[in-house]
């Protein structure tokens, strides 16, 4: 159970992700779309060395409601140039209640973001979005800053989004994933504040049709952590790379 959970909260972080990446190499569809969605992330924590799942993805898009497995989002501005959208989006924890001996006695519980999420797209090859998120629970009230821009590029036929950006995280989200609690400390793992944290990272991912209503993707991603994250005792790992591939089946 402890797996198959990290398995899904890999999947679902990574979908939120390359849900949004890919907006520059095609329109965005409307109605809906189901598939799979494969996923490898390697872990920064102790003691654990990648993760990796198979799980299925499904979308609804219409005129202003969106729901799929990276939650719900309602667009309140939907121009050529300009969209601002609501979400509200889960966050799984990778410290959910871990097997790990080096991570025993830490867990984290799962929890809900609210989200304001705006992408301005002055051309058809370069988009810059912000999303703003807040935890909704007793278990995670952190917040999240991300900025990033995108660009494109065509390699041959096949369509390349490259991405830049960075995530800041309060102090209390920080803590919920990289610090050690008082009450977690123990013989060689001492109590540790995380602090706010601010993570560069970049991708590089892809889009492309096979026929009508079928459509491949993927993206690997790579996140720089800091030296406040790194210096965590439950911290092994410092520019985790992530990938994904997926297909998805529209109509």
């Amino acid at each position: 159970m402890v797996f198959v959970t990290m398995r899904i909260a890999t999947c679902v972080a990574m979908i939120a992700a390359v849900g949004s990446t890919p907006v520059l190499a095609r329109d965005s569809l409307s109605g809906f779309s189901i598939g799979a969605l494969a996923a490898t992330t390697q872990s920064p924590y102790l003691g654990r060395s990648e993760s990796n799942g198979i799980v299925p993805v499904f979308r609804y898009e219409g005129e202003r409601l969106t729901i799929g497995s990276n939650g719900f989002g309602f667009k309140v501005l939907d121009g050529p140039s300009s969209k601002l959208s609501f979400h509200l989006q889960p966050r799984l924890s990778p410290l959910h209640e871990p097997s790990e001996p080096e991570l025993a006695g830490i867990s984290r519980d799962h929890s809900a973001d609210a989200a304001i999420f705006y992408e301005y797209r002055p051309s058809k090859t370069f988009e810059i979005s912000t999303k703003l998120s807040k935890g909704l629970t007793a278990a995670q009230d952190g917040t999240e800053l991300t900025v990033a821009a995108r660009g494109l590029a065509n390699v041959g036929f096949v369509p390349l989004v490259v991405s830049g950006g960075a995530s800041w995280k309060s102090a209390a989200l920080g803590q919920y994933y990289y610090g050690v609690k008082a009450s977690e400390a123990i013989v060689g793992r001492a109590a540790y504040d995380v602090g706010a944290t601010t993570t560069p990272f970049v991708s590089i991912s892809s889009s492309a049709p096979l026929g009508n209503n079928l459509r491949v993707f993927g993206s690997v991603r790579v996140d720089f952590l800091g030296a406040a994250i790194t210096g965590s005792p439950i911290v092994a790992k410092s520019a985790p790379v992530s990938a994904t591939f997926g297909i998805s089946y529209g109509f």
